[in-house]
């Protein structure tokens, strides 16, 4: 190979190299283990909750609470960290925790990178193991990044990335100077201030607590040694804006290099088994991708400035414009061999990095399967390209500076842009969990099954929801054509859930991934027993439509039915505990009825009650939320306007001391 190939393969090296480079992951806090584990079913009632992550979790902005079937919270405390295990959280459980089971759910706040993770698991007590907890629960999620999080992350970037380029390109390929010094300092400090500002507070809008709340927090330290590292480099540029000497020149680059530094040791590396090393090598890949692009921006300036002029200067003729443009040559192949050496830093930092980070080839692949893969091969294209356009550039357009300038002015103009999308895509990146979801036990569970339509009869949509109980969920949803029954092209299907008879519960949401045909989710939104209305959003090339469904959740319980000749059909639903509820429509024909109420404990007496919620679901899915009016201490009744057909009822009594009884049935009528 002749010695003129031998950078263009090194720089070929470097654009395959980009695979690896940029699948170095984020690892964010989820869930290793748990005591109880997961599905777990104890004969004895856990006097806490132990949870142990993948990353420490910073125990003031995380939450975990313990919910039964009703959605009621029963943990007797907030959550704390583990005395010596860093990695840990446990909250406390009330002695008298009874028989049943219990829902898990947690969101934690990683202290090595302030990324937020959730997720919820099932364990029973005093139940047959099997009968009454699914387990396979969801896998744990993450909010996806918020916009002024990825705007935030893009400007400090830039920011510290031109204030550093500037330093080293002015330094050692500039011969001392920097292209329009004083603008091009002022803009990277006032990116980087702005970026550190916006990250800040997009944080506590994700994590929605208060400023003051998230900087008392582990978390918060990482984003006030930050804000402080920005505000000496920001100091630092306007004082090097407004002089001409390197040693204030060299001052801002000792400022940006701790700026990075800082980001480095906030960042997923911290958590690394070696984090000492992690951190450096995330450090010297920060500041090689500063010179590379930062060093596009500079270049592109210097191209694109006008030369001093003098009265007895002919630098305005064409001459004088090519002897100029001969002087900048240089400086510029100067920058494409520093950039060259940069790309290498990034080629090793990167590998390094990866093999720590994402555990192999193999995961690679695994990556490929979720939203941070699709977002990753976008990024490897960006910088792909960028890498083959600095090549072009190298052996096309700087040897013919002189005679076509604007040749490299074009293709500077479009890295540039470039590489303000590969920042955009890291900040995405960096807010993005790598992992896909943990595969789920293919234990069969039980489900329920909803259909319905648009009223414009153009789609059909069947959800599948299972367990069907409060708690964790998975959701399945398959659109097809109303005509054809073939499946429908949808760009987005998500799922919109509304709790009846509950307004002071808000309205939750979950996006689902396609699987094929069928579009996908999994979460905790099911959070309470009763009734709910869940709206299968569907977005299409041309419009978006809007299913309403309606769905009961399954209670713990026992249904037997008594029938007795020209009496009203009594149904008795038994709890998991001993409780019953008994429930009946007179007279049970279509027409007015009313339903009747009765709550009696394990021993057969009547339990005198405090409030009751009656919901009926019409043959067609319309909900009515009846007026219950109480008739004995034990007793509601409430009026019901029934028509032929299957409806559905849902019943919730408290009693005087505050426990709550949940139970549904069906009746033809």
């Amino acid at each position: 190979m002749t010695a003129s190939k031998r950078p263009l393969a090194g720089l070929l090296l470097a654009g395959t190299f980009v695979v690896a480079i940029s699948g170095v992951a984020s690892a964010h806090a989820g869930l290793a283990s748990s005591d109880p584990a997961s599905g777990a079913s104890l004969d004895d009632a856990p006097v806490q909750v132990i949870l142990t992550f993948t990353e420490p979790p910073d125990p003031k902005l995380s939450v975990v609470h313990v919910l039964d079937v009703n959605g009621t919270q029963v943990e007797s405390g907030p959550a704390e960290a583990l005395p010596g295990g860093k990695d840990q959280l446990r909250i406390g459980l009330p002695e008298d925790l009874s028989n049943g089971v219990y829902t898990v759910s947690w969101r934690v706040v990683s202290e090595a990178d302030g990324h937020t993770t959730a997720g919820a698991f099932g364990f029973g007590v005093g139940v047959p193991p099997g009968s009454a907890i699914e387990p396979s629960v969801p896998a744990p999620t993450t909010p996806s990044p918020s916009l002024a999080s990825v705007v935030g992350k893009v400007a400090l970037y830039a920011g510290l990335a031109l204030l550093f380029a500037s330093v080293v390109l002015g330094l050692w390929a500039f011969g001392g100077a920097v292209p329009a010094r004083r603008p091009v300092l002022w803009t990277g400090a006032a990116l980087a201030a702005l970026g550190a500002v916006a990250m800040l507070l997009a944080e506590g809008a994700t994590l929605d607590v208060s400023l003051g709340d998230l900087l008392s927090s582990n978390t918060g330290r990482d984003f006030i040694w930050l804000s402080v590292a920005v505000g000496v480099t920001v100091v630092t540029a306007l004082v090097a804006g407004r002089r001409s000497d390197r040693v204030s020149l060299a001052v801002v680059g000792v400022a940006a290099a701790a700026a990075m530094l800082v980001r480095a040791m906030g960042g997923p590396a911290a958590a690394a088994a070696t984090p000492a090393a992690q951190i450096a090598l995330q450090w010297l890949h920060l500041m090689a991708i500063a010179v590379w692009m930062g060093g596009i921006a500079l270049s592109l300036l210097l191209i694109r400035s006008r030369p001093a002029s003098s009265a007895n200067d002919a630098r305005r003729t064409k001459r004088g414009r090519r002897e100029t443009q001969d002087n900048r040559g240089p400086m510029v192949r100067r920058f494409s061999s520093l950039a060259g050496y940069a790309l290498v830093v990034v080629l090793v930092t990167g590998v390094l990095r990866a093999a720590d980070e994402i555990g192999g080839i193999s995961a690679t692949f695994r990556l490929l399967r979720t939203s941070y893969g699709i977002t990753l091969a976008i990024k490897i294209a960006a910088v792909a390209l960028l890498i083959g356009l600095g090549a072009f550039n190298r052996y096309r357009s700087i040897p013919r500076m002189k005679d076509r300038p604007g040749l490299i002015r074009c293709v500077m103009t479009v890295e540039l842009v470039g590489a303000l999308g590969v920042f955009a895509l890291t900040g995405t990146l960096t807010g993005l969990p790598p992992q896909p979801p943990a595969p789920t036990s293919n234990a069969p569970v039980s489900h329920i099954v909803l259909n319905g339509s648009d009223f414009a009869t153009t789609m059909k949509v069947r959800l599948v929801v299972t367990p069907g109980r409060a708690g964790p969920n998975g959701f399945e949803v398959g659109v097809t054509d109303f005509d054809s029954g073939a499946p429908l092209d949808a760009n987005d299907v998500s799922l919109r859930f509304e709790p009846v008879g509950q307004p002071g519960v808000g309205v939750a949401t979950l996006d689902l991934v396609a699987r094929g045909d069928r579009w996908q989710g999994a979460g905790t939104q099911l959070s309470l027993e009763g009734v709910w209305t869940l709206t299968v959003v569907v977005q299409t090339s041309s419009a978006g439509t809007e299913i309403p469904l309606t769905l009961v959740t399954r209670p713990e319980q026992t249904v037997s039915v008594s029938k007795a000749a020209g009496q009203p059909d009594l149904y008795t639903m038994t709890l998991s505990d001993g409780p019953q509820i008994q429930a009946f429509n007179d007279p049970g024909a279509a027409g007015p009825n009313q339903l009747h109420l009765t709550a009696f404990d394990a021993t057969g007496g009547e339990l005198p009650l405090k409030a009751a919620t009656m919901i009926a679901i019409a043959p067609d899915g319309s909900v009515t939320t009846l007026r219950p009016q109480r008739f004995t201490p034990g007793h509601f009744i409430a009026e019901a306007s029934l028509s032929s057909g299957d409806w559905a009822f849902f019943l919730r009594a408290t009693t005087r001391d505050g426990t709550v009884l949940v139970a549904s049935f069906g009746q033809s009528i």
